[in-house]
């Protein structure tokens, strides 16, 4: 018994020390042109525990976090804000991102 209690307490401990980072891939929508699964327009960096957003852009990562409020909706699993009069959306479970009506289709990179 002894076990399983010291086993649920270390999973509690272990699943909040951590930061939930993903690094994604995102591909120009399938109806913008033939070659849209190859074409990449963005790469992101996602950190649900810090709530940040940030893109590479020459091989530097800029931060939304100096223009916009970022939430993490832990329901939904959407990190999400708004910039310049557009919804951006990561969807975490579909590996999707939403800027307004455009769908992007991701991947995550290593």
């Amino acid at each position: 018994m002894n076990k399983i209690i010291l086993a649920i307490f270390l999973l509690s401990i272990s699943s909040h020390a951590f930061a939930k980072i993903e690094k994604w891939e995102c591909y120009a929508p399938k109806n913008s042109s033939k070659f849209a699964y190859k074409t990449v327009v963005g790469t992101y960096k996602l950190d649900t525990d810090e709530e940040t957003v940030a893109y590479l852009s020459n091989g530097t990562w800029k931060y939304y976090d100096w223009c916009c409020d970022i939430t993490f909706d832990e329901e939904k699993k959407l990190l999400y804000f708004s910039f310049v009069g557009f919804d951006h959306i990561f969807d975490l479970v579909s590996k999707e991102r939403f800027v307004s009506n455009f769908k992007y289709l991701c991947k995550v990179m290593n």
